[in-house]
């Protein structure tokens, strides 16, 4: 479809006149025909009257051999016209040759469509251009009633409208009965009439426009249609920030993700279902812990020491994304160059998420429900070794060390066979703590409509997740409610309230919660009973195995109680727009957030009891009822904008100028506050050349006088090859090319960090602040390119290079002698560093539809990025920080230990020529002497590689075929290493917290087995579990994120129970991963804490009335 649109400004028209419904024209169809062709004679009349007004315009131009779409949208650019058409329609047509002077429109387009398979129509201001029709073929002039021909025939009255806001009549919309020819077009306010059977279906279609269907089951007097219009990719809007843009006007770097991601994905998490979503955005989760699983989210690599976490706005405020009901959002925009997301100045250098919820539009009541119910399973479980293995092992790590063994022979033949499982027990922890099947469900109701007075849509979405873990689960309410209302012709209100309840229950055991019962799971050795028998001498006690300080895991579920956390949010954001005149609007919004939490800890006095001593045992569970608020949090804003759009013959200006506060209060008495002015400008000449410029400047309580302001500018430029007139290639649709260039900002700091506190108590300094502390910049130069082809193939490529300046560091007291001790006795935050991110994106995409039965789409998309440090310190000295590491030269954050050389043997013992750490012997670890002197120790360790992947990249496809629906996605990373930490690593540490091995790690060196990939068993991990690369594998992976196979039931069906339609889909969510990674997941990485990710198994429905 083609929209040509020149210097067209359309109003508002009254609403439908109900009073028709009494007219005296339904009374005696004599009397009715009668009156219709009188009608049908005046709307003649009229619209001859508009038709000549527009046609006596006159044209002059000169055109050879040129196509009929050049053509009319020179004549359209002349006369100030739309002109309307199906972009299909107009291949293969005849070229257009003429020369005319000061002839009249209607002549000069007799002699374009002349010879052509085409015809058009004139009305109002719009051309609406369409196929010839057929002989048999019924045109109904607009707003002529089509009478009914028997007594089943019911009267349909309505009006179609334009789907925004305010709602605008449209012109010539055909409404039609389906599998006939009758039809009718509605009159310049919209308004139709039309007798049809009753249960019959209505086609309302228009040039531009998405159809829509409507089941004829009764009359309606004021029946509604709202038609959403129906763009190619380059004329779609997306919203920018404070505005929307097209997408071929847009010189800046915006990705939109792809919705089919998020709709109908069994996903508690909103931040998970964006994973592969768009090039240039890495998402990964770090556990799979009910409630506590979203997302972390870096657009464009990480560039700062801080909260590297995109800022996301819902609607135009900052906002949780994991709150929201995925069956509510419209569209996720992703602004990731400075010069898009200039808007936001100040917060933005980590990129930006739009986030825009649905809305009602004026029609019928539309309700939807969309609910799947599924299981979901751990993407690895702990194979442990039984009882009796685990007891060799210890035998064996003793010996090597010159001990004696623990267990006899005796004993471990006992625990092999079951001979007796109270003494010598072998109990598999993980079936008794871990759920091997979770549920999940999830149910959303969904309901819009309204008038041309107000609008709309209200949703309520109750999610149900069981953990992993048992004991554990997680349960969310989520109500959202937005509304429009017309308060004037020219002046509208968008009024919203959200508000959401979630409830995380673990088990509590003293404070353990969930990661430690992981932990106790792995740590607690199968030859300890889980529970023994009851005793007669002690009826209704439970007697556990005892371990540690009671860290039985079965007693922790069923004896240590149970925490639960519930949050709280509510938000009401208000936001009118007053339309001054045609092409200037003000806007302004108010918004106040709330939120709050409660944690409840419940657990019951236990004493633990030796089975066979009756002594007490352990440590014991206190008795724990406590009640503690938490996550208190309000947030105020307040803003308004002037936005002015106007045509000046080939120019385009969109300006907009505006002005927000914002105040942030948390944990009681932390306050963020922040003012900000912005102004921004998009200019495009003849849609070939396009300019923004934007500035930001903020001002943030976070920062001392003299540093609370900063200034933030971008500039960028793009070019719209395709429309030169030079360019002729006919398989290249649409080519422009972009660059940009801008400043960021990042304040992610804790607030009165530049302020010196003192003990009250003493008057002695506690914290040293830092009062030149100040922003974070980020200098962006972005270039681009956009290529749509023919055959339905589009591509999308972008370079960038991003500096962040002014890096904000807190280093330890030793690195810096400019500033004091800060908070966790670390220095406080200086602005010294400075790295730079590069990148490369490409997407690639391909979307036919073959026929009205069958359509495919596939995309695949790739990013990579490269950090580099390129100032620290004063004399910039490494910064180590556990196992990670900092240097100029370096990326951001490397992965810091030993390298090594596999494991010794026995003659590298006696080599004198390889050195090894006091105390190795054959199957240890054979450690590298890096800096070449005469002994290992720390300062051997050297960089093993980035923390964060350097290439991102995904493919999905999709296909339609009648009521089928087909899609896929993949997605994956490399670049960085994982490696296996804790007792992945070492499992032993007798006499300490020791662990259970796992069957892979019963490749452990021997003098039998030299080729091992374990060390050698130890009674104490030692050396050997020194962070090193022998410990590291290859951290890259694929993973299968969901494939999704639907069906939707016949519209026979489907109307039975009197919907619009009804679809039954199942879904398998990050099914399958592809990895040299084993025993841990390569997404997550992790230790014996670390809750493994989910995938899930669904059957859901899509239900529409």
């Amino acid at each position: 479809m083609y929209l040509y649109c020149k210097n067209h400004n359309r109003q508002t028209s009254p609403p439908l006149n109900t009073n028709r419904c009494n007219s005296p024209i339904i009374t005696t169809r004599r009397k009715t025909y009668r009156i219709m062709r009188m009608t049908a004679f005046f709307l003649l009349i009229a619209f001859l009257q508009v038709s000549a007004n527009a046609s006596a315009q006159n044209i002059t131009l000169t055109a050879k051999n040129e196509q009929l779409k050049t053509v009319l949208k020179k004549i359209a650019k002349q006369a100030g016209l739309y002109i309307v058409y199906e972009e299909s329609e107009m291949e293969n047509m005849t070229p257009v040759t003429l020369q005319v002077k000061a002839t009249p429109l209607k002549q000069v387009l007799d002699i374009c469509f002349k010879n052509q398979p085409l015809m058009y129509n004139i009305i109002d201001k719009t051309v609406v251009v369409s196929r010839k029709k057929t002989i048999t073929e019924v045109t109904i002039a607009p707003s002529s009633p089509v009478s009914p021909s028997h007594a089943e025939e019911i009267r349909i009255l309505g009006r179609v409208l334009e789907a925004k806001d305010p709602p605008i009549p449209l012109i010539g919309a055909n409404v039609t009965i389906k599998g006939s020819s009758k039809s009718v077009a509605s009159d310049k306010d919209g308004v139709f009439e039309i007798y049809v059977p009753r249960g019959s279906t209505l086609v309302i279609s228009m040039v531009g426009y998405k159809r829509q269907e409507y089941i004829a089951r009764d009359e309606q007097a004021n029946l509604i249609i709202s038609l959403q219009q129906d763009l190619k990719v380059l004329d779609q809007v997306v919203v920018t920030g404070f505005g929307t843009q097209k997408v071929k006007n847009i010189a800046s770097s915006v990705s939109t993700v792809n919705m089919d991601n998020v709709r109908n994905k069994p996903v508690a998490q909103l931040s998970q279902a964006l994973q592969g979503g768009a090039t240039g955005i890495q998402v990964s989760q770090t556990t799979g812990l009910v409630g506590g699983d979203q997302a972390d989210i870096r657009i464009r690599g990480v560039g700062t020491l801080l909260n590297a976490a995109p800022l996301v706005i819902v609607d135009g405020v900052p906002f949780d994304m994991n709150n929201l009901d995925p069956n509510t959002i419209e569209s996720i925009s992703v602004l990731k160059d400075a010069a898009a997301a200039s808007m936001y100045g100040a917060r933005a250098g980590n990129g930006v998420i739009l986030i825009t919820t649905k809305r009602g539009v004026a029609g019928v009541p539309n309700i939807e429900y969309n609910g799947y119910y599924g299981i979901q399973r751990p993407q690895y479980m702990p194979d442990f070794v039984d009882a009796a293995t685990w007891m060799e092992m210890n035998n064996a790590a003793m010996m090597n060390s010159g001990g004696n063994p623990i267990y006899s022979p005796s004993a471990i033949d006992s625990t092999r066979n079951g001979y007796d499982r109270v003494r010598f027990p072998n109990t598999n922890w993980p079936d008794l703590v871990l759920r091997e099947s979770i549920p999940i469900t999830q149910h959303s109701l969904l309901v819009s409509g309204g008038n041309t007075a107000a609008r709309f849509s209200l949703a309520l979405n109750h999610t149900m997740q069981q953990g992993h873990v048992r004991n554990s689960d997680y349960n969310r309410t989520t109500l959202r409610a937005n509304t429009t209302v017309d308060l004037l012709k020219n002046l509208f209100i968008y009024m919203d309230i959200f508000a959401s309840r979630s409830d995380q229950n673990q088990p509590y055991a003293s404070n353990r919660l969930t990661t430690d019962i992981y932990r106790r799971m792995y740590t607690v050795p199968p030859n300890i009973i889980s529970k023994f028998p009851n005793k007669a001498d002690n009826p209704g006690y439970t007697y556990y195995g005892i371990y540690g300080e009671s860290w039985n895991p079965v007693a922790m579920l069923e004896k240590g109680g149970k925490l639960n956390r519930s949050r709280d949010e509510a938000l009401i954001n208000i936001r009118p727009q007053w339309n001054i005149v045609p092409g200037l609007s003000l806007k302004a919004q108010a918004s106040y957030r709330v939120a709050s939490g409660l944690d409840k800890a419940d657990q019951e006095s236990y004493i633990f009891f030796d089975y066979f001593t009756n002594r007490t045992a352990g440590v014991n569970y206190p008795s724990v009822k406590t009640a503690t608020l938490t996550a208190r949090e309000n947030y105020i804003y307040l803003g308004g904008n002037l936005d002015y759009n106007r045509d000046f013959g080939d120019h385009n200006v969109n300006a907009i100028a505006g002005y927000t506060q914002e105040l942030r209060t948390y944990e009681s008495w932390r306050d963020v506050a922040i003012r900000s002015l912005f102004a921004k400008a998009f200019y495009t000449y003849n849609n070939r050349y396009l300019l923004e410029a934007g500035i930001r400047r903020d001002g943030s309580s976070l920062f001392a006088d003299g540093k609370k302001w900063g200034v933030f500018p971008s500039v960028a430029v793009g070019w719209n090859i395709d429309q030169e007139s030079f360019f002729k290639t006919g398989f290249i649709s649409s080519w422009k090319v972009r660059a940009s260039y801008g400043v960021l900002g990042n304040n992610a700091i804790d607030p009165y960090l530049y302020q010196t506190t003192i003990d009250a108590g003493n008057g002695t300094e506690t914290v040293i602040g830092n009062p030149n502390v100040t922003w974070e910049k980020v200098n962006e130069l972005n270039i681009g390119t956009d290529m749509s082809l023919k055959p339905g193939l589009s591509l999308t490529a972008e370079w960038y290079d991003k500096k962040t300046t002014d890096m904000i560091i807190t280093p330890q007291p030793n690195f810096t002698s400019g500033t004091g001790i800060g908070t966790g006795n670390a220095g406080a935050p200086v602005n010294i560093g400075s790295v730079r991110n590069r990148g490369t994106e490409i997407k690639l995409s391909y979307t036919k539809s073959f026929n009205k039965n069958f359509s495919f789409n596939a995309s695949v998309g790739y990013s990579k990025n490269k950090s580099e440090v390129l100032k620290l310190t004063g004399n910039n000295q490494p910064i180590i920080s556990g196992n990670t590491i900092l240097y100029v030269g370096g990326s951001l954050r490397e992965f810091y230990g030993y390298a090594t050389q596999g494991l010794l043997q026995p003659k590298d013992i006696s080599d004198a020529n390889i050195m090894k750490i006091t105390g190795q012997a054959a199957g240890d670890i054979r450690f590298l002497n890096s800096n070449g002197d005469s002994l290992i120790n720390n300062l051997d360790r050297v960089a093993l590689g980035n923390t964060d992947p350097t290439d991102v990249f995904f493919f999905n496809v999709g296909f339609r075929y009648k009521g089928f629906d087909f899609e896929t996605l993949l997605s994956g990373e490399s670049g960085a290493p994982i490696f296996y930490t804790g007792l992945n690593a070492i499992p032993l540490n007798i006499g300490g917290e020791s662990g259970t091995p796992q069957q892979f790690q019963l490749d452990y060196w021997t003098p039998e087995n030299t080729g091992a990939s374990r060390p050698r068993l130890t009674p104490t991990p030692g050396n050997n579990s020194n962070f090193s690369d022998f410990w590291r594998a290859d951290g890259k992976f694929l993973r299968v994120r969901y494939i999704q196979l639907g069906y939707q039931l016949p519209e026979n069906i489907s109307r039975k129970i009197r919907a619009k339609s009804l679809r039954i889909y199942a879904n398998a969510q990050n099914a399958f991963t592809f990895s040299n990674v084993k025993v841990i997941d390569p997404e997550s990485g992790g230790d014996q804490t670390t809750v493994p990710l989910l995938k899930s198994y669904t059957l859901g429905l899509n239900l529409k009335f």
